[in-house]
């Protein structure tokens, strides 16, 4: 199976736009890992046929009677479980997001939608499950958690950059997340017209 992430260091270079492309050129599984703002499928439409509940974080549950005598704040490491001199505290799994799968009219696609209180890293990994065969990953901008989660373990990375100061700024943090991972990546410069010093610069 051989999987392509499309990243960028910063968000509106058109790093979706270009996955959009791919998607029609190259029979392939389209999976949009940017689970924090999904938007590949306002652009491919898909029919989605299965919808998956995402259960993430667990949070703490307090027995019946102990509510007024226990006080705190849950941050799902499960540390106040652990410690509790009598045993009223349990760990319960929650309901974090959705993994969607379908089809459009270029073949399969799967994205994720995160319910905004949680790390992404985890969802982007279950959504990229789903998906078999050649893989094309729209991957969030950036260089977090969720970032590694959708380049981790691919035979290529497509770092999208614009010829900018910004851009080649955010292009070399990306491309040293790529190089730590001793991933193979190559750059494609969208607008390569707008400033062709700076083409010429990455």
């Amino acid at each position: 199976m051989k999987q392509v992430a499309v990243a960028s260091g910063k968000e509106g270079v058109g790093k979706t736009t270009l996955v959009a492309s791919f998607s029609a050129i190259q029979h392939a599984i389209i999976v949009d890992c940017d689970v924090d703002a999904p938007n590949l499928h306002i652009i491919l439409k898909p029919d989605i046929d299965k919808k998956i509940a995402y259960e993430g974080m667990e949070i703490a549950q307090i027995d019946d009677g102990m509510q007024s005598a226990i006080k705190m704040k849950c941050e799902g490491y499960a540390t106040c479980q652990l410690v509790c001199p009598v045993n009223a505290i349990s760990m319960h799994k929650r309901k974090s997001g959705y993994i969607f799968a379908g089809k459009t009219r270029f073949g399969k696609f799967v994205y994720g939608l995160l319910i905004p209180e949680e790390a992404s890293g985890k969802l982007v990994s279950q959504a990229r499950r789903l998906a078999e065969e050649f893989i094309i990953i729209d991957a969030p901008p950036g260089i977090g958690c969720p970032v590694i989660a959708s380049i981790g373990n691919t035979d290529l990375v497509v770092v999208v950059a614009e010829p900018s100061m910004a851009a080649i700024h955010d292009m070399k943090r990306i491309l040293g997340i790529v190089e730590h991972f001793g991933i193979k990546a190559v750059v494609v410069i969208n607008k390569y017209d707008i400033n062709e010093e700076m083409t010429k610069e990455i």
